[in-house]
């Protein structure tokens, strides 16, 4: 049994035993399903006045807080602003029912159904304008095409709410029912579009990104690296090729190293090391004065984080060992480790020694003093071992 498991075609067998038992099991309890759908819409239909009520006032506000606080939270907006409306679709039909025979006799709930009716076209708007500006600051990105879409339903979802609520007043839900089927079917047939080979969303991203690119609103520390090797297809990769062949030198290096990862999640690791090896001369100041780096040692200081942001310096202490110094974040304390050369004389972060200066400690690292000092401590040994840390 235990090497059957291990064994991907019968998971998917098992699974689909349990599918089809589940799903006959139920259409023989054909009134179970009912009552459970019920219970479903009017739990829903109970929210109904609580989500009104927090979207009109959500709305209500805008006029005197303005947008900046959504736009500036955490939480990125148009999502959250989608959710919102999608929620108040549903439990506004939850409200309506299927019919006149299933509407809510409360009028409440009546009144709460067409205010969130009537919210989801302001929110499909705003969201609009959230995706806007980020599209416009950031340019076209596959999840972005795909927001695009989504706000699009929801804005004629919105525009059916309203001009249900045009067209009948409190009654709204009787032409409201025929709009929305027509909707979903629509929507089914956009699905159906948007499933064929038509359009491709990663060639539209890969070109508005580097058109960003060589027009220089994107600087080359801050470009999609990531995206265009992994996220944006084949049409991505091949943009990254033609800038390895034919871009400036120092984005020839970051582009060959985006093409030379081998999955999404080293590409930024491999971009900031090549980033660092072609600044590291400008960068790195070698102690003794005059030295040369042994073999090997200047890839590696380049792995670190010590000389990305800013002037670092290198002390070699003998054959074997270096020490790093330079602020990992800009403007922030000086911190240093030990990088050490193996048998095979590879070079190497001992992950041991990071060091962090405090207080906090900011030297002009291309002139300040540098040295190794011989430091003497006292510290408590039993039996001959060390015992605890130095105390002196």
């Amino acid at each position: 049994m235990t090497d059957l498991l291990q064994e991907g075609w019968f998971g998917w067998m098992l699974a689909g035993f349990a599918f089809g038992a589940a799903v006959g099991l139920l259409r023989e309890r054909d009134a179970l399903l009912t009552t459970l759908q019920r219970l479903v819409m009017v739990v829903f239909s109970v929210l109904a006045p609580v989500l009104a009520a927090a979207l009109v006032l959500f709305l209500a506000s805008l006029p005197f807080t303005g947008l900046g606080g959504l736009w500036e939270s955490d939480i990125p907006a148009t999502p959250l602003l989608l959710i919102a409306g999608a929620g108040a679709v549903l439990l506004a039909n939850a409200v309506i029912g299927n019919g006149k025979s299933e509407r809510a006799p409360s009028s409440v709930l009546q009144w709460s159904a067409m205010a969130l009716i009537m919210t989801v076209l302001p929110l499909a708007i705003i969201a609009a304008l959230s995706i806007g500006q980020r599209i416009g600051q950031y340019g076209w990105t596959p999840e972005r095409i795909w927001g695009v879409i989504a706000v699009a339903v929801a804005v004629l979802y919105g525009a059916a709410g309203w001009w249900a609520v045009y067209k009948a007043r409190r009654e709204f839900d009787d032409p409201l029912r025929p709009l929305q089927t027509r909707l979903a079917i629509g929507l089914c047939g956009l699905a159906l579009f948007l499933a064929l080979p038509i359009l491709d969303f990663g060639a539209i991203s890969a070109d508005s990104q580097m058109a960003r690119f060589a027009a220089g609103r994107t600087p080359a520390n801050e470009f999609d690296w990531r995206a265009m090797a992994f996220e944006f297809g084949p049409a991505g990769r091949r943009k990254l090729r033609d800038i390895a062949r034919g871009g400036p030198p120092d984005q020839r290096l970051l582009a060959t190293a985006a093409l030379a990862s081998k999955n999404r999640y080293d590409v930024e690791t491999e971009v900031q090391v090549a980033a660092s090896a072609a600044n590291l001369n400008s960068r790195l100041r070698i102690l003794p004065e005059g030295s040369a780096l042994p073999a090997g040692l200047g890839k590696s200081i380049a792995a670190t984080r010590y000389c990305r942001v800013g002037p670092c310096v290198v002390t070699l202490v003998d054959d074997r060992r270096a020490v790093i110094a330079g602020p990992v974040i800009k403007d922030d304390t000086v911190e240093s480790a030990v990088l050490q050369r193996n048998d095979k004389g590879v070079w190497s972060q001992d992950i041991h020694s990071r060091f962090i200066a405090k207080p906090p400690f900011r030297p002009d690292l291309a002139t300040a003093p540098v040295e190794v000092r011989t430091v003497e401590r006292r510290q408590l040994y039993i039996d001959g071992k060390p015992v605890g840390a130095a105390f002196e």
